[in-house]
């Protein structure tokens, strides 16, 4: 089964990889320490059933995971359609623009078609 590095994750996930150091340390993604450097190494399975755990999309291919990098932050979002981004952050945790929350931190996501649908639907003029 393939083992990931941090870089690796942080890349699959859309963050940095201090966040998913962070995340390894305090036990919410599992794995193990290997090699002369004790790097920390995320199995396939680990990492799958953190993605489950926290309903964060994935497509599980080949052997190989694939994130929906299709997201906005909603600084992002909040520049394309000229909301504030705590308009945007408002209207996510009402579940009206769908997307998610990065497990161990503050951050959401926000998916693109959606959100497009979203600001059209509701008349509000967007400029990408």
């Amino acid at each position: 089964m393939p083992v990931y590095t941090t870089n690796q994750v942080a890349e699959l996930l859309d963050v940095c990889r201090n966040t998913v150091c962070a995340l390894f340390d305090n036990g919410k993604l599992g794995g193990h320490r290997n090699g002369p450097l004790n790097e920390r190494c995320i199995r396939q399975g680990d990492l799958i059933a953190f993605l489950e755990k926290h309903k964060m999309p994935f497509v599980f291919r080949d052997n190989k995971i694939y994130t929906d990098k299709n997201c906005y932050t909603t600084t992002q979002a909040a520049k394309i359609s000229g909301l504030s981004a705590n308009t945007i952050i408002k209207l996510f945790d009402s579940g009206k623009i769908k997307g998610f929350r990065i497990p161990g931190s503050r951050f959401r996501r926000i998916f693109k078609l959606p959100f497009i649908d979203f600001l059209e639907e509701n008349n509000i003029p967007f400029v990408l």
